[in-house]
């Protein structure tokens, strides 16, 4: 009989540890699609509080929220210079020692700026799902997301998106075209410019060692001559 107790015991246990291990996950991703709804909920109120300030769709050259704070760089005249703003807590605070960097700030206006209509909500959502669709990225949490115009390679105003993994403790992007929703590998192509710069400068290296190279093997006989015909 005790021997049979502890063998119920042990299956008990078995079974209770998965239970719980399955309560705990779906606590996870239940808080991980609320804190989605937080932030898709502070973005309309920010929404909302531009256009009462700026008007209705102003011109932006740079927008980014999360669940309690949200800031843009606002063009109030298509001509005039970008005014930073941050909404935070729900209400306009100010930027003293706060900067809102543009991805390329020399980049032509006319395909750098784009309308606050052009960052649709229902677009936000549906990667924010297909992301969460993934069984090992259920819980994951996404955070700021940032819309700007991103120069070379990608040439086109998109969203980029903090993933922190709550599996792996790691942090990465998910980044899409805001027109198109069409994903973007923002760090593969960084990963390529590095390469290329690093394989650029390697070659400027190397030509310029070979023309030191030339110069010295010009110099050497005229050297050898002017030592001639000064020491003899």
């Amino acid at each position: 009989m005790k021997a049979l107790a502890c063998v119920l015991a042990g299956a008990l246990l078995a079974v209770a540890l998965p239970a719980s291990a399955q309560d705990t996950r779906a606590i996870q991703i239940r808080e991980a699609q609320r804190a989605d709804e937080r932030t898709f909920a502070y973005f309309a109120q920010f929404r909302a509080a531009l256009t009462r300030r700026f008007g209705v769709d102003p011109l932006l050259a740079m927008l980014a929220f999360s669940e309690s704070e949200a800031e843009a760089l606002v063009h109030a005249l298509p001509g005039g210079p970008p005014e930073h703003v941050i909404f935070q807590g729900g209400q306009w605070t100010g930027t003293d020692g706060r900067q809102l960097k543009p991805w390329a700030p020399d980049a032509d206006p006319a395909v750098a700026r784009f309308r606050l209509s052009a960052v649709r909500e229902p677009l936000l959502r549906e990667k924010f799902r297909a992301h969460r669709a993934q069984p090992a990225q259920a819980t994951d949490h996404l955070g700021k997301v940032t819309v700007g115009y991103f120069g070379a390679p990608f040439n086109r105003v998109l969203a980029e998106v903090v993933v922190g993994s709550m599996t792996s403790f790691g942090l990465s992007v998910l980044a899409f075209d805001i027109a198109t929703g069409q994903a973007l590998d923002v760090k593969a192509a960084i990963a390529d410019a590095n390469a290329k710069r690093a394989a650029a400068q390697a070659k400027d290296a190397a030509e310029a060692k070979a023309a030191a190279q030339r110069n010295l093997k010009d110099e050497v006989p005229a050297v050898l001559a002017q030592f001639r015909r000064e020491i003899g």
